[in-house]
């Protein structure tokens, strides 16, 4: 039984201008300046987790089509920026597929709030094993979304958000 995060925000009506859940495939689609929805299936769908939007019902959902192995979002490491069905996609392409670790690791969060541990174990676990493998020198900007291959600059701050995304999902070592 999947329960919701311990303290569930009231979705603000800022939180309801910025993202809007199309329940025919339930997905958060971003809202542009003018108004109008922005159809494209990126990582910024999948933060209403980490800001405790979705119900248990709708997170389940999410979850289950997006992240799950035939989903948009499933990946050999970590999470594309950009869905794989996507005009445009490429797993080593910065923000039409790359894996940001900082990006990332707010969806592991808001995965671990819902209780989708094992969910949050499969997008963290390659990246921890690649530090443990390769020490700092694999703190990257950005990685290639299915081999881990890191790209752009090396020793990147945010690529040590790993840190708390392993204590997130509980891996340990």
């Amino acid at each position: 039984i999947r329960r919701p995060p311990r303290s569930t925000p009231k979705p603000s009506s800022a939180a309801s201008d910025v993202y809007k859940r199309q329940e025919e495939d339930s997905f958060y689609y971003g809202i542009s300046r003018r108004g109008g929805q922005v159809r494209v299936r990126d990582i910024g769908g999948l933060m209403p987790l980490y800001a405790g939007i979705p119900s248990a019902d709708q997170a389940q959902s999410l979850v289950k089509k997006h992240l799950g192995p035939n989903g948009d979002f499933h990946s050999g490491f970590g999470l594309p920026s950009l869905g794989k069905r996507e005009n445009g996609y490429g797993s080593a392409r910065r923000w039409q597929g790359g894996m940001w670790p900082s990006l990332t690791t707010l969806v592991v969060k808001g995965l671990v709030d819902y209780s989708f541990i094992n969910e949050a174990q499969h997008i963290t676990r390659p990246l921890v094993q690649k530090i443990i493998d390769g020490g700092t020198q694999n703190f990257w900007e950005f990685y290639d979304s299915e081999t881990g291959t890191p790209s752009h600059a090396q020793n990147y701050i945010w690529g040590a958000t790993v840190l708390p995304m392993a204590e997130f999902a509980r891996i340990q070592n």
